[in-house]
């Protein structure tokens, strides 16, 4: 998920007693992301620059020694901080995969502001109701570069997701779907800025390419999110999510209804469905929920959906991902390893698709098999978390309704759903697929 709350990174050794200047939330959300799924047990640097809410990095992995990472990533912060002409000087920020500043405070927007205002009221939402609530639809401007049959392609899985999930869109969903090579990057950063951040976006968004990195064009982008700033979906890529489309659709339509249910679930946190209103909470924003349930969901939507739609044979394709999942699982690894991004990056190494896509979605049909049905695990689950945080913070506790909800609809804490799913794990692969004929 892409926004990104207050983290403080405490140094254990560090005798530095002062708390470091605000490292703007576009190097944090996406390149000090890269450097850490990357940097494993190599010789890296990653450097900062900040000076009055402006920010620049650089970064290396790698070399052949921790001093030539740290000269080299110096080196390489040096070039952009003269380049865009930010004061100061630049200073290390994590050596190989250690964090080395003390309190660091990572801001959330271009301007240098908060995500939440420290404070605010436990209780103390700010609610909306967007302009186009009753007239959602997706929204999707062609670029240069991207075949027509692949917007086709597109906008079937995106109906198919939809209704699924009911009559019409969830919210006004923007589609930006570029060619790296050949579009116009310029306006498809301008598209990218308007819908996440805004009409009014600093020109900062613009001048690191829209995806706070400016190598986010060249990357392989596959990614969508529902902006508490805005109240609109995005959905985001380049070819190299979808250069396979012709020879196999299917994998790319799973992707898209992957990346279309994490629209609905970022969104699904901040709408109370009876008042038909948004409210992001002022406090300490709703975005803990563990990571395997955000993305083992979107993968078993994504793959529920292909299935349903014949454009892939759905069994077929869970027997293989449950190889995967056997796999990890015979390593130790369990769904408490994969809550945090953080740390289920850290072990990608030892799972080929990462245990919070392939556990989590074991995880999500076995949830949804004890109930009969998806009802659970597509909507009621996400339909009462709203609600359900505002009343705990009532109670003078924040970051629960997720937990209330998983309670309420699963029958059994979070807690008690993790011990019960080792149970799951240690059966044998027959037994595992048998709870597939369980879901109507």
């Amino acid at each position: 998920m892409k926004i990104l709350l207050i983290i403080l990174f405490l140094l254990v050794n560090s005798q530095n007693i002062f708390a470091n200047p605000q490292i703007c939330s576009w190097i944090m959300d996406e390149p000090f992301k890269e450097y850490q799924e990357e940097v494993k047990d190599q010789h890296a640097a990653f450097y900062v620059v900040v000076s009055d809410s402006e920010c620049e990095y650089g970064m290396t992995i790698g070399e052949k020694s921790e001093e030539k990472a740290k000269k080299a990533a110096f080196k390489d912060c040096e070039k952009w901080r003269k380049e865009n002409n930010i004061s100061g000087k630049c200073e290390p920020f994590a050596v190989n995969d250690k964090i080395i500043w003390e309190n660091v405070a990572f801001v959330t927007n271009d301007e240098g502001e908060r995500e939440y205002d420290n404070s605010a009221n436990l209780v103390e939402y700010e609610y909306r109701i967007p302009d186009w609530y009753g007239q959602e639809k997706i929204i999707f401007p062609k670029y240069k570069g991207v075949p027509d049959d692949l917007h086709s392609l597109f906008m079937e899985t995106l109906e198919y997701s939809y209704l699924e999930l009911g009559e019409k869109p969830i919210a006004e969903t923007h589609v930006i779907i570029w060619n790296e090579k050949k579009s116009n990057l310029k306006k498809v950063a301008q598209n990218w800025c308007e819908v996440n951040r805004g009409e009014n976006f600093n020109e900062e968004c613009l001048k690191v390419g829209g995806g706070n990195n400016k190598k986010w064009f060249k990357e392989c982008v596959a990614s969508a999110y529902f902006s508490p700033e805005t109240l609109k979906g995005s959905i985001e890529g380049n070819k190299c999510w979808w250069r396979g489309y012709k020879n196999e659709a299917w994998s790319v339509a799973k992707i898209v209804a992957h990346e279309y249910f994490h629209v609905y679930q970022n969104m699904k946190k901040i709408f109370f469905e009876d008042e038909k209103r948004f409210g992001v909470a002022q406090y300490k924003f709703n975005d803990d929920m563990p990571m395997w349930i955000e993305e083992g969901g979107a993968e078993y939507f994504g793959y529920y959906i292909i299935g349903k739609n014949n454009l892939a044979d759905y069994k077929k394709i869970m027997k293989q991902t449950l190889k995967s999942f056997r796999k990890c699982a015979k390593k130790g690894i369990k769904l408490k390893d994969v809550e945090r991004e953080e740390d289920a990056i850290k072990l990608r190494s030892k799972c080929d698709q990462g245990f919070e896509y392939d556990g989590g979605m074991w995880a999500t049909a076995y949830l949804a098999s004890s109930s009969g049905s998806n009802q659970k695990v597509f909507f009621d689950f996400y339909e009462d978390i709203a609600e359900l945080e505002l009343e705990k913070r009532e109670e003078g506790e924040i970051h629960q309704g997720w937990r209330e909800s998983f309670k309420k609809n699963f029958n059994m804490s979070y807690d008690d759903f993790l011990i019960d799913f080792e149970t799951f794990i240690g059966l044998k692969s027959k037994e595992q697929l048998k709870i597939l004929d369980q879901i109507n």
